[in-house]
């Protein structure tokens, strides 16, 4: 990799998409932000342990080179130089008796309880990873902080907002860690989207708290400083659990001395193994310290597009329902890559910490590998699995019981978010299945009611017995609830919803008030065929020059598809849709922001991102929007 020894244990570096914890890195006044418009002409330097101040700044002097700011708990410099200069002064520092080393500052590329959430009935990674059966003993305790290193989150994500604490920009060196490329509210939303509060999705360990770390800019890309700096900060904070999901093919000294750091303050570091097929070690996945995961299918494969092999601890599901920015064309969505896999394993992490607070980083690590599911010889030790992790702690099931309320159902939006008018005739609606708690398995039946102004006097709606419902002409003047009924071999329970607002009218009824748990085991209807459902699932990828391409394949319902590619780091890139037999549908070229729309029959089709990419990677996030199947 050309990186000089670094004394310091590494453990992890990043990939495309990284998260990194950092202690007390915010820059000093005088500095520039870490990261900030980093160019050629940027460097970080480590003065050599004993040498004095005075000789190392001596040395840059000599160089032509000036410090611009620092990754304090590292001691690492941010050194500027003319871009002209950059290779005599790397190789004057690494030559110079007060360096220990000096190494260029990089960008990398972005990489059984029912809970009373809208799109719940959507989500199978959690069930898979029996997740759902963990949260019978915890889902998630607020004072587990989960850092999302990445390009910031969304802070008026309605499933994230109950969530959030004060985060840092260390791209742009401000207390505001707005996501302005898409990326990183979606990996919040994955590892820690709030539960139980009858909209949206769960997140793994859906009441931890999001402590939101900015390091990228709104190409997406993250600088090593700012990626090592970020990962101290959150470290110093208290942050149990750091994700970072990014992966690179070369590294960075000082992100593998962040990631060490981490690790030996106790936090658990999981990282991306990256999205180029290839079982050759990313950055910072592979070094020590990080916790590599690779993403599988539902079957428990692996993805054709993860990076795989023994320097790869886990596995992970890489496709699970996450969260988009409120200026996005969907509030949620279904996310794939090891850029989603990697929070997956980070919630189950974060679930472990909740369960066992006196657990330390090494032991989480232990039982998530000692409790993983197996699964073929492409990771170390298997898929993630959480209620393995908290078997290993001691965990055992709680005592089977009827169905317990945990919270009401609520009706939201045709994306499973917060009403925030009256109803209309035509406009699908929602219903979560309110949240349950019980002896596996937990069955739900819904039927909409028809209600006066008031909320009152309700009567079934005929043949209304699903997810959805749309509402028609009859339905004006009136308001609508929905009766859940939950059953299981002990028994069964009743809840209905609040009243929406009146139809024709105006003003919206508020959700119900979020409860403190959620329940057990997942419901085994679908949404009625009947109503169309749109759905959005997003992938995340690079192109490179020895991967120029990407293909995922998706299984759609009859409908309209609409993909949108949005990418930095090249002028143009190419959306191409195959048929199921393989034959071409449809080729777009042009820049960030190309669109590809087609009216599909049912099937399963494969979108092809490709491209020429002469240096570095171009990453890309593609998001389609469809009719579901």
């Amino acid at each position: 990799m050309g990186i000089p020894a670094f004394r310091l244990p590494a453990r992890s570096l990043w990939l495309p998409l990284a998260v990194l914890a950092c202690a007390v890195c915010l820059v000093l006044p005088s500095a520039a932000p870490a990261g900030a418009g980093a160019s050629p002409g940027t460097l970080l330097v480590k003065p050599r342990a004993g040498a004095g101040a005075r000789a190392f700044d001596r040395t840059l002097a000599s160089l032509g080179a000036k410090q611009v700011g620092r990754v304090p708990d590292l001691d690492v410099r941010i050194v500027r130089v003319a871009p002209a200069e950059r290779g005599s002064a790397l190789r004057g520092l690494r030559a110079a008796d007060s360096v220990a080393y000096a190494e260029p500052d990089g960008r990398t590329p972005p990489a059984e309880v029912v809970p009373n959430d809208a799109r719940w009935v959507n989500q199978w990674s959690q069930p898979l990873t029996r997740t759902d059966r963990a949260w019978g003993r915890t889902v998630g305790s607020p004072t587990v902080k989960v850092a999302i290193l990445d390009s910031g989150v969304d802070p008026s994500q309605p499933d994230l907002t109950g969530n959030l604490l004060p985060g840092y920009d260390f791209y742009n060196g401000d207390a505001d860690p707005s996501d302005d490329y898409g990326h990183g509210t979606q990996v919040a939303g994955v590892a820690a989207g709030r539960s139980g509060n009858g909209i949206g999705i769960a997140g793994y360990c859906g009441r931890c708290s999001i402590l939101p770390v900015k390091i990228t800019g709104s190409d997406g890309y993250a600088t090593w400083s700012a990626m090592a700096s970020g990962i101290a900060w959150a470290t110093d904070r208290g942050a149990r659990v750091i994700n970072v999901s990014f992966a690179g093919t070369s590294g960075s000294a000082t992100v593998a001395g962040a990631i060490a750091y981490a690790h030996e303050h106790g936090a658990v570091v999981t990282v991306s193994a990256g999205n180029y097929g290839s079982s050759s070690p990313t950055y910072p996945a592979s070094y020590p310290g990080a916790l590599a995961v690779a993403a599988t299918t539902r079957e428990d494969a692996l993805e054709s597009y993860s990076d795989y092999g023994s320097w790869v601890q886990v596995a992970a599901p890489g496709c699970n329902w996450g969260t988009g920015r409120t200026s996005s064309s969907s509030l949620f969505g279904n996310f794939c890559g090891t850029s989603s896999a990697a929070p997956a394993a980070a919630g189950i992490a974060a679930l472990a910490f909740s369960y066992d607070p006196s657990a330390t980083g090494a032991q989480v690590e232990a039982v998530l590998e000692s409790g993983a599911a197996p699964v073929g010889g492409f990771v170390r030790y298997g898929r993630a699995d959480a209620w393995g992790a908290l078997a290993a702690l001691g965990a055992s099931d709680p005592a089977a019981t009827a169905p317990r309320g945990e919270g009401a159902p609520t009706i939201v939006d045709s994306q499973a978010g917060p009403l925030t008018e009256a109803p209309r005739p035509g406009e699908l609606l929602w219903t979560s299945g309110g949240g349950w708690s019980g002896a596996a398995a937990i069955g739900l039946a819904f039927q909409w009611q028809r209600c006066d102004s008031a909320g009152a006097g309700c009567a079934p709606i005929s043949g209304a017995v699903w997810r959805t419902y749309t509402p028609g002409e009859s339905d004006i003047g009136q308001t609508l609830r929905t009766l859940v009924t939950a059953t299981n071999s002990l028994g069964s329970a009743s809840a209905v919803s609040a009243p929406t607002g009146v139809l024709g009218g105006s003003g919206a009824t508020p959700p119900p008030e979020e409860e403190t748990s959620t329940p057990e085991e997942a419901p085994s209807e679908e949404p009625s065929t009947s109503e169309p459902v749109v759905a959005t699932t997003t992938f995340s990828g690079s192109i490179t020059s020895r991967h120029p391409s990407k293909s995922f394949s998706l299984a759609v319902g009859q409908g309209e598809s609409d993909a949108t590619l949005t990418f930095g780091k090249s002028p143009s890139l190419t959306v191409t849709l195959l048929a199921p037999d393989g034959t071409t549908v449809a080729t777009v070229s042009g820049s960030s922001g190309v669109q590809l729309v087609r009216s599909l029959s049912a099937g399963t089709y494969t979108y092809v991102v490709s491209g020429t990419v002469k240096k570095g990677s171009a990453s890309f996030l593609l998001e389609v929007s469809y009719s579901a199947p």
